[in-house]
């Protein structure tokens, strides 16, 4: 439908129906939400719904990290000029010197993975030309001091910070793995966590839904408390492509089975 969904209600602690963006009403017996749990938790659903453990358990959990990323459009084939498509630039190999990196957005010094697509697929852009994105992981604290202004429409200082995060990107790229990299660039552009939340609605940009400690690696159950409400996202499984096919399915299979065994 290409509509988004507002909210949902509820009719005896059992899903009812969705409210699009437009106040549009659908009738629903059940709902798969591909969301975040927060987003669900905080902005979907009625105060009060969920029971106060289940709240309270959620509202402990802390969004992951995010990402930035660069992507080039370039005026000259590399294909065959550099090897591999997925390279690591990196300045040590210290994971926990990294980690605090990527949380404090040292961006000097952060590890990027630069993917030369033309590498991959020979064909990929226009003959003459190169496609490629330099991206790094990213906690929200160095951009948080955006949020508001970016969220009422004033980027001027937010626009800043992420030119001068992808000029060094770029630079760093062009020392370390691809020289006069600057000069070939015709098409640039740029994200950071709050272009992800932009996007997609996820808290702080999250992009592999709640951070996992090893005391939570378990996944979450994509049924909720509500009857009729199941989760199926990077919220319940963790980050990456797999884990949210595996949350899809698994919220498709419950679904399947609680309504053959209401017939």
């Amino acid at each position: 439908m290409q509509t988004e969904a507002a909210h949902i209600g509820l009719h005896n602690q059992h899903v009812a129906w969705v409210e699009d963006t437009n106040g549009n009403r659908h009738p629903a017996h059940s709902i798969v939400a591909n969301t975040s749990i927060p987003e669900v938790l905080n902005s979907m659903l009625p105060a009060g719904s969920m029971p106060p453990e289940y709240t309270r358990k959620m509202g402990a959990m802390s969004p992951s990290i995010s990402s930035c990323i660069v992507w080039l459009g370039l005026n000259q084939e590399l294909r065959g000029r550099v090897k591999g498509y997925e390279i690591s630039v990196n300045d040590h190999l210290d994971p926990k010197i990294e980690y605090q990196d990527i949380l404090h957005g040292n961006f000097e010094h952060l590890g990027l993975g630069v993917t030369l697509y033309d590498n991959l697929y020979e064909g990929y852009s226009r003959p003459g030309t190169s496609t490629l994105s330099i991206m790094t992981l990213c906690g929200y604290g160095p951009w948080q001091q955006y949020e508001a202004d970016y969220k009422s429409g004033r980027k001027s200082a937010y626009n800043q910070a992420k030119k001068k995060m992808r000029d060094q990107f770029i630079r760093k790229v062009e020392e370390r793995l691809i020289p006069g990299l600057g000069d070939m660039i015709e098409v640039v552009d740029a994200a950071t966590p709050l272009t992800n939340w932009h996007y997609t609605g996820n808290p702080q940009g999250a992009i592999y839904g709640f951070a996992r400690p090893l005391e939570q690696l378990r996944n979450l159950d994509v049924r909720s408390p509500l009857k009729g409400l199941y989760l199926a996202s990077a919220w319940t499984h963790g980050g990456g492509y797999t884990p949210a096919m595996m949350a899809g399915r698994q919220a498709a299979e419950a679904l399947v089975v609680d309504c053959k065994n209401m017939t």
